[in-house]
């Protein structure tokens, strides 16, 4: 197998939840990246309580079957966290492991919150929710009744698992279904 020069490694807790496996919690994604190209050579979603035990065997997998680039194992693996990198150590081979800042982890983690906020890659300045059936006026009673909702907080009551009924005369609506999202406020 080739080697490589620097990988850098790190945990990385996503801000949304997983629901629907017990209690919801937020996924770590194990991630390697090549610090020369910047890529991200592969990263794995674990439930965070077992991050660092699954660590060595998600490093070795990413050798052998990267999604980014060749089957390689790099030379040395940076990280800034310790508690990861005892994890690592004496279970990656001759990889040296060695601990020191990441920043390139934090423009990786920048460039995917980006992505995912908008996936179209358009300038803040050009998203809008006005179009040619929403007028500003939709808009502003749209975000009002967004309002109210947030200050009633059904999702303090209300499972997240659970369909409702609901009704509505002003929409002509009878026996709607509707899930109420946001438990994890």
């Amino acid at each position: 197998m080739n080697t490589a020069g620097e990988w850098i490694g790190a945990l990385v807790t996503f801000p949304s939840y997983v629901t629907g496996e017990g209690e919801p919690y937020r996924p770590t994604a194990v991630m390697w990246v090549d610090s020369e190209s910047g890529a991200i050579v592969d990263t794995e979603l674990v439930r965070p309580e077992q991050a660092l035990a699954r660590a060595a065997g998600l490093f070795l997998h990413a050798t052998r079957e990267p999604k980014s680039g060749p089957p390689r194992v790099p030379e040395r693996l940076r990280i800034s966290d310790d508690a990861l990198a005892s994890a690592l150590r004496g279970s990656i081979g001759d990889v040296e492991v060695v601990v020191a800042p990441t920043p390139e982890i934090d423009e990786v983690v920048a460039a995917m919150t980006a992505h995912f906020a908008d996936p179209e890659g358009r300038d803040a300045e050009s998203v809008t929710f006005i179009g040619p059936d929403v007028t500003e006026d939709d808009v502003a009673a749209m975000f009002a009744a967004a309002a109210r909702m947030y200050r009633a907080a059904p999702w303090a009551s209300i499972p997240g698992d659970v369909c409702i009924g609901v009704s509505c005369d002003l929409l002509g609506l009878e026996d709607g279904a509707m899930v109420v999202v946001g438990q994890m406020k």
